[in-house]
């Protein structure tokens, strides 16, 4: 392939990095692997790209060459991966900014030979994706999918990027967070509509006026048959009823056609568990995530739910906790969590989040909390965060997220669909444990 041709398939890649980024917004750590390095480095750096402007990346080579080091933007003789394995060094402090893009900060393969085995096994880069986690940035690892010890590396962070590839062999049930099949190569006009641009603007001005004609030809035939139809009068109740409609009200079929998840359990609105305590707002997933993780013990069924807010639609990451069938039990968890200073006095309101994602449904039997606390730990290590609810049956639900609505939960069910996952919205019904 010519150079030129190189570099273009270089820019797919990177474009195609950009176009997933907004998979792993809610994600703090991921493995970007494949067989391809430069693939990997230049899509690292298009998420890089479309990730800066709401936090910091970190982008680290663990592929065991130096060869994409310049790719990256990795400093010459700067500490590495390596040295922090070799010498003892911080991964903090081999962290270097890129002279590119200031919110991005490069660690490059390093100036010794890179064990693998070693560097991959490392519990060093799980402490180190949660220190990440609490400044809430995002740590992307370029590792070859063929490598034998990949799987401990994968096993430590949220997920992983796919190249060109459909699983890593040593860890086919990795949770793929995003794939990139091929490169996106942008098409190149023809020599044709290059040379001769006016041969191009007249057919298309020729199709435009034959599509115009035809258009106003249907509509005088369609209006000469239609009979004259007096419009319907508004009346103050139909304008009431029309305004007073919501998604839920409407109907699954209505929410399909407005792109909202159909609501599965309608008939359970009204014993629903529908009042809640927001305790935070954060920009970020993996800050809502940390103070969520912080003080679980004190809250019930706490959970983050990511809801798009004001006119341009930024999603904003809520701590939610509490699921309560009666207002006066969420006005006592507010007043008890002020007590403890995990809410300032002048901060934190009861809402209603009658909505929620079934995630998990648990049998009644003698082992069932063990069970629900089992699929409530697994379910966590995929980066939502679940919560489980006992069902006047002696059964138990598995939920994760708190809405008020069916449209605050659309990007929260592209999220989940992304991690391989079936959203199904429902009515949440039970009781914390």
């Amino acid at each position: 392939m010519s150079v030129e041709g190189n570099a273009r398939q270089e820019e797919g890649w990177r474009e195609a990095g950009r176009r997933v980024a907004p998979l792993l917004r809610s994600y703090t750590a991921a493995v970007v692997t494949g067989h391809d390095e430069r693939a990997a480095a230049f899509a690292a750096l298009g998420i890089a790209d479309t990730e800066a402007p709401y936090r910091s990346v970190v982008i680290a080579n663990l592929w065991g060459t130096p060869a994409i080091d310049p790719l990256i933007d990795a400093a010459e003789d700067a500490p590495g991966v390596s040295d922090c394995f070799t010498y003892g060094i911080s991964l903090t402090s081999a962290a270097q900014v890129s002279s590119r893009n200031e919110r991005l900060a490069i660690i490059g393969s390093g100036t010794e030979p890179m064990d693998q085995f070693q560097v991959f096994r490392s519990r060093r880069w799980k402490a180190y994706s949660e220190r990440l986690l609490e400044a809430g940035s995002l740590l992307l690892l370029l590792a070859p999918a063929e490598a034998d010890s990949v799987h401990e590396l994968i096993a430590q962070v949220d997920g992983i990027v796919l190249l060109g590839v459909n699983l890593v062999p040593s860890a086919p049930h990795a949770r793929v967070i995003a794939r990139i099949t091929d490169p996106i190569m942008h098409r190149e006009e023809s020599r044709e509509e290059t040379g001769f641009p006016w041969k191009r603007t007249l057919t298309i001005a020729a199709s435009l006026l034959l599509i115009a004609a035809g258009v106003a030809a249907g509509l005088k035939y369609f209006w000469l048959r239609q009979p004259i139809v007096a419009p319907a009068p508004i009346t103050a109740d139909s304008a009431i009823t029309a305004a007073s409609s919501t998604p839920e009200s409407a109907g699954s079929s209505t929410a399909a056609i407005a792109g909202l998840p159909p609501i599965s359990n309608p008939a359970d609105s009204a014993t629903s568990a529908r009042f809640s305590v927001e305790i935070l707002a954060a920009n970020t997933q993996s800050g809502a995530i940390f103070t969520l993780r912080k003080y679980r013990a004190t809250i019930p069924a706490g959970t983050v739910s990511a809801i798009p807010v004001g006119p341009d639609q930024a999603l904003w990451y809520k701590v939610i906790g509490g699921a309560f069938a009666k207002r006066e039990d969420a006005d006592s968890l507010l007043v008890s969590l002020r007590r403890k200073k995990i809410i300032p006095d002048s901060a934190g309101a009861v809402v209603e989040t009658p909505l929620a994602f079934l995630v998990d449904t648990i049998a009644a039997d003698a082992g069932m909390m063990a069970r629900v606390k089992k699929s409530v730990d697994s379910l966590a290590k995929g980066g939502i965060s679940p919560y489980g609810l006992t069902q006047a049956d002696g059964s138990a639900r598995v939920y994760t997220g708190a809405f008020s609505t069916a449209a605050e939960s659309k990007q929260y069910a592209d999220q989940l669909r992304s991690a391989g996952m079936n959203p199904v919205l429902v009515y949440r019904t039970g009781r914390y444990p």
